[in-house]
């Protein structure tokens, strides 16, 4: 069943439900979603009168997780065209595929944005469930599907009036490099990011590639590393697809799904692998591709 986990503070002695409630105590309450709307104008009202400074976390009940019929929350960032913004007609390359996996298997899935590094945490920590693009090398802690969902082409990315390029056997050298913190890199670039923190710039934002490119741009960064399909999406929205210029590239990497390690996972993780076996030669995946340019 989906609940609701309702966390609030109040900024002054209070009294609810018989209870005396001191400066700055939490109290945590578990709703039906059916519920929440009017539990919402509630709180409103309630608000004026006591402060409170309410967080809502929706998400699952986090066990067992492995049922036909059940709702998964798929949690990621905004990095188009595999995973994008929420709630718009494009959800995500990888998004969508999932989904669509799960709806093989009568299972609903609905889906939230987040900085990634929350996004993990939310994940790991039981409240979200799939993460719908990862790797063991990004996410450790987290169970992994035997079945990818994309391929991804890490490049690195200059101005066209940049003579820099990347070379595997030199690596990185004295230039201002542009991440999304909390990615995943090779080794070399990891390397580098950890011994020269000054040259680096770590974004987390909404739109982190959209600020890295503009960053870029603007010469406050020498080059950015990322997918080559995101930094096109971007590179496209701003208009400046004729101002930049691929570096050289750092790795190839299979996309997989990611889940919390408890109980039922194994299940949900099976349930999602033959899903994506099943759309291989499904039309549901040449729909997906062309809605996506992942044909070219």
């Amino acid at each position: 069943m989906q609940v609701c986990v309702v966390h609030w503070r109040f900024s002054k002695n209070s009294t609810i439900n018989g209870r005396y409630c001191h400066v700055q105590e939490s109290v945590q309450v578990l709703l039906s979603s059916s519920r929440l709307n009017l539990f919402n104008d509630i709180l409103f009202s309630v608000r004026s009168l006591y402060r409170l400074q309410i967080t809502l976390l929706v998400s699952l009940s986090i066990a067992p997780l492995a049922h036909n019929n059940e709702d998964y929350i798929i949690g990621s960032d905004t990095w188009c065209p595999y995973t994008c913004e929420a709630g718009k007609d494009f959800n995500g390359y990888s998004v969508d595929l999932i989904a669509a996996a799960l709806a093989l298997s009568q299972s609903n899935s609905s889906y939230v944005n987040a900085p990634f590094s929350r996004v993990v945490a939310n994940i790991e920590s039981g409240y979200w469930h799939i993460l719908p693009a990862t790797d063991m090398s990004i996410t450790p802690n987290l169970l992994i599907t035997s079945e990818p969902v994309a391929e991804t082409s890490y490049v690195f990315v200059t101005r066209t009036d940049s003579d820099w390029q990347y070379d595997s056997n030199t690596g990185l050298k004295d230039i201002r490099l542009g991440i999304v913190l909390g990615y995943g890199y090779g080794p070399q670039t990891t390397k580098y990011i950890e011994t020269n923190p000054e040259q680096i710039v770590a974004l987390s934002t909404k739109f982190p590639q959209r600020s890295l490119l503009l960053m870029l741009m603007a010469h406050r960064v020498d080059a950015i590393l990322e997918d080559k399909r995101v930094v096109e999406y971007w590179a496209g929205q701003l208009g400046v697809q004729d101002e930049l210029r691929i570096a050289g590239k750092e790795r190839l990497l299979n996309l997989m799904v990611g889940i919390k390690h408890q109980p039922g996972a194994e299940a949900l993780i099976e349930k999602i692998d033959q899903g994506l076996r099943i759309l291989k030669s499904h039309p549901k995946l040449e729909e997906l591709n062309t809605k996506y340019g992942f044909n070219e």
